[in-house]
């Protein structure tokens, strides 16, 4: 499930909810932005507890990117770190995934244009 994948990589025990509500706001927001990007599984979706990730058969690869940037974005959101250098490392790395998953998405839509 999305949120417990997100609470273990925020180091938040499962057994806690005091965050789940304002982690769900976050992770809603995020999935919209990946929708922007092309992600379309995840259009329409309202993430709640017990979401699931989306089926991506044959999109493994943006289906890593796309975790990784939800733990990452969740991160920069909802536990920055008061170090800026730190910050900042963690936003280039967001924006390196967003590059990542904007190419995967269209190789595959090149890819599904060329069997059609």
């Amino acid at each position: 499930m999305i949120l417990e994948y997100v609470k273990k990589v925020l180091g938040i025990p499962l057994y806690v909810y005091d965050f789940d509500d304002e982690l769900l706001m976050h992770l809603n927001v995020i999935a919209e932005t990946l929708v922007s990007f092309g992600i379309n599984e995840f259009s329409g979706v309202v993430i709640t507890e017990d979401t699931v990730w989306p089926d991506l058969s044959g999109k493994a690869v943006i289906k890593t990117i796309m975790k990784a940037y939800f733990a990452i974005a969740t991160r920069i959101v909802f536990d920055p770190t008061a170090n800026q250098t730190i910050n900042n490392t963690f936003v280039d790395h967001m924006r390196k995934l967003e590059q990542k998953i904007l190419v995967a998405v269209e190789e595959i839509e090149a890819e599904e244009e060329d069997i059609a």
